[in-house]
């Protein structure tokens, strides 16, 4: 009896230290374990973000959209990737996944918010243009994210391991970095102190924005504001001086590429000027170049500013047109006397004309164009819109458009809807285009 006693209670306290050791084996082994997962989850994490985002921009490149910010979300053991455009504050949806789109990053995150549990979303963002995290991270920053170096975690909830592999697979920069409307990589060690800029628009901007101080040189026909004109002036266009800017010993050329050829830009790269180009065609991209003049000179807010008034400005004149878009309105660029040409799509005329109520009568036209006298007959337009320069001598632009042979029987003509708008509120690309949509209104309604 005492001898089966006694084995059994050996096999029981035997039985109890095998129990123990494999609980201090799992104490020790499992978190391990654990920790090896997370670290895999993690570099599949990262690597299945960088593909997404490789992707999406790559996309947004091939439709010439740059993307300041990627947001990606981990929600079902999927990956969904948008694009966040800063210029125009609004999301942009990859075409490869197919969760809810949002107009802008603040809906995103309301809704990342309001999930009641009910969904375990993750989202963290990428920076697009990881050179210049600085404007990355204030934007995020006003939305309620948490900063990590270049990775914004939301909540808190992605792994720290992936953010920490992101942000070390990004190198450290300083001063001003972003994409000028060539597609060119730019960096200012700081804002410009001296800049020449070689086109009106980019004149008017700089002024609008408080940054005309900055201006050492101008093109030879910057003329607004009239303290432009103290300005030294230089040669601009095909002929452009590159000799006298070089004399001025800028800091940043801002040249339009409309005017100016890449041969001018490397000219002034070696000589050690970092040349910006601006290529604003339509309106949107006037608001990228007057941002693009903000991040040059330091003056971002005002930039902001600016543009926010133009857009309101433009909607009160969208609200107010009572247009239905079946009425045309054709714009003559060029007279009669040196050969017609007119704005097609794709330019800021269009866009006026949009906003007016209008349909533009050569919208089948992209950009600016010649036309035939023949074409214009044909279209019988509405109205007619002529920035024929004019200073008071000779025969008036709207007389000489009325009395042209086979234009009399136009509408446009016959109903006495010829306009002379002033050429540089309405051919330039800059602030002033408000100007010109104004009185096109006036013209239209009044």
């Amino acid at each position: 009896m005492k001898t089966r006693s006694s084995k059994k209670a050996f096999t029981i306290v035997e039985l109890l230290i095998v129990i123990a050791i494999i609980g201090i084996l799992s104490a020790i082994l499992f978190p391990a374990f654990n920790k090896m997962i997370d670290n895999a989850n993690a570099k599949s994490a990262l690597a299945d973000a960088k593909n997404i985002s490789t992707q999406f921009v790559s996309e947004s490149r091939d439709n010439h959209v740059i993307d300041n910010l990627i947001i990606i979300i981990e929600k079902a053991d999927a990956y969904y990737v948008y694009g966040y455009q800063f210029m125009q504050f609004t999301l942009m949806q990859s075409k490869y996944n197919a969760y809810e789109n949002y107009s802008s990053v603040t809906e995103l995150v309301n809704a990342l918010h309001s999930t009641n549990g009910e969904e375990e979303g993750k989202a963290f963002v990428l920076s697009y243009d990881p050179v210049n995290p600085s404007e990355f991270h204030n934007v995020t920053h006003k939305l309620g994210f948490k900063a990590h170096n270049n990775v914004t975690l939301f909540e808190g909830v992605l792994l720290d391991s992936v953010a920490e592999s992101i942000s070390s697979s990004v190198p450290a920069q300083t001063g001003i970095n972003f994409v000028d409307m060539k597609g060119r990589a730019i960096h200012l060690d700081k804002p410009a102190d001296r800049i020449v800029a070689l086109s009106a628009s980019e004149c008017e901007i700089l002024y609008a924005i408080g940054a005309g101080d900055k201006l050492v040189g101008r093109g030879a026909y910057c003329d607004y504001p009239a303290e432009v004109l103290s300005v030294p002036s230089v040669q601009s266009g095909f002929e452009t001086n590159i000799e006298s800017i070089i004399a001025l010993n800028p800091d940043v050329v801002i040249m339009a590429t409309m005017n100016q050829t890449p041969e001018h830009a490397q000219a002034l790269e070696n000589a050690g000027i970092t040349v910006v180009a601006i290529e604003a065609f339509d309106i949107e991209g006037v608001y990228t170049a007057i941002r693009l003049v903000g991040k040059v000179t330091g003056e971002n807010a005002a930039a902001e500013s600016l543009v926010a008034s133009m857009k309101s400005q433009f909607a009160q004149i969208i609200e107010q047109s009572t247009g239905d878009g079946t009425e045309t309105v054709y714009f003559e660029v060029s007279p009669l006397e040196f050969g017609l040409w007119t704005a097609g799509k794709n330019t800021f005329m269009d866009d006026l004309a949009n906003m007016l109520g209008l349909k533009n009568a050569f919208e089948d036209v992209d950009g600016w164009a010649a036309i035939s006298e023949e074409q214009v007959i044909a279209r019988d337009p509405d109205y007619i819109v002529t920035v024929t320069m004019y200073y008071g001598e000779g025969t008036h632009p709207v007389d000489e458009i009325k009395s042209r042979a086979g234009w009399e029987n136009m509408k446009a003509v016959m109903n006495d809807n010829v306009f002379l708008a002033n050429a540089d509120t309405l051919t330039r690309p800059g602030p002033r285009l408000v100007d010109g949509a104004n009185a096109l209104y006036a013209f239209i309604y009044e």
